[in-house]
């Protein structure tokens, strides 16, 4: 096995010790002097067992108080799909089952970074394509990016890059946009 999968969570192991199991049952039936040969697979059994549960508790109180991979995925996968609209973090929250405020919360523990700060980084990473890529005007692009005003959408992206849109475009396109 290699260094990044986990032993005891293992699918594979858990149908070994299904197996085991049933075999044990099968030679418990039987008397042929296998006492010792039974109980101490039980044991390997029962210790096996219990070192899964512990690591799955363990995990558990790893992840509480943030978001486990499945749903730190989900959330990621909602907030892109729907980073160019409003409400952004409600219907994440919604898609996961819990209010805005909890979700946002556990996102940031998480991530690092606030809801917020995430659809930013991602509706700037839009933006910067969209003014490389295309002539379209920066009002335009603003709206691409889910900004219904240019002035907030320009704000935001020199707050964010450092520089005007405008400024940007004509630094690092080729397009002779005009």
């Amino acid at each position: 096995m290699d260094d990044n999968s986990d032993f005891y969570a293992s699918a594979l192991n858990e149908d070994v010790i299904a197996s085991l199991h049933g075999v044990i049952q099968d030679a418990s039936r039987q008397t042929g002097g296998q006492e010792d040969l039974i109980r101490h697979l039980k044991l390997a059994c029962a210790a096996f067992e219990a070192e899964r549960i512990k690591r799955h508790v363990l995990t558990f109180c790893e992840t509480r108080g943030a978001l486990n991979s499945r749903q730190l995925s989900m959330a990621k996968r909602v907030l892109a799909q729907m980073a160019f609209a409003s409400n952004v973090s409600t219907r994440a929250a919604q898609a996961l089952s819990m209010s805005a405020g909890h979700f946002s919360r556990l996102f940031k523990a998480s991530t690092g970074l606030s809801v917020h700060q995430w659809v930013t980084d991602l509706r700037m990473d839009r933006a910067k394509a969209l003014l490389l890529e295309t002539c379209d005007p920066i009002p335009k692009i603003a709206a691409c990016c889910g900004y219904t005003e240019q002035c907030h959408f320009t704000r935001t992206f020199t707050r964010e890059i450092g520089i005007s849109p405008g400024v940007w475009r004509r630094m690092f396109t080729a397009l002779s946009c005009g």
